[in-house]
């Protein structure tokens, strides 16, 4: 049986809201570049270019892995 309690490692969410009106662009990649970079500076995460990339079927059905994202830009996002 594991010794660490789970749920006593449940931190309170402290962030506030996360608003249309509030943000600093509409524009999706900016606005990802600016995360990205606050997360990868900041020291935040380990392996910060890992993504959970989430698809669905035609039918509806959903399905999610994790990817390394290679590159990003106007066009969009590169991941393998």
């Amino acid at each position: 049986m594991a010794s660490v309690q789970l749920a006593d490692m449940r931190q309170p969410y402290v962030s506030g809201t996360l608003l249309e009106k509030d943000l600093p662009t509409l524009n999706p990649i900016e606005l990802f570049e600016k995360w990205f970079l606050e997360v990868k500076e900041g020291g935040l995460m380990y392996e910060s270019n890992a993504v959970a990339l989430s698809t669905t079927t035609k039918t509806g059905f959903p399905s999610s892995r994790m990817v390394l994202l290679k590159g990003y830009g106007p066009d969009g996002f590169v991941f393998f």
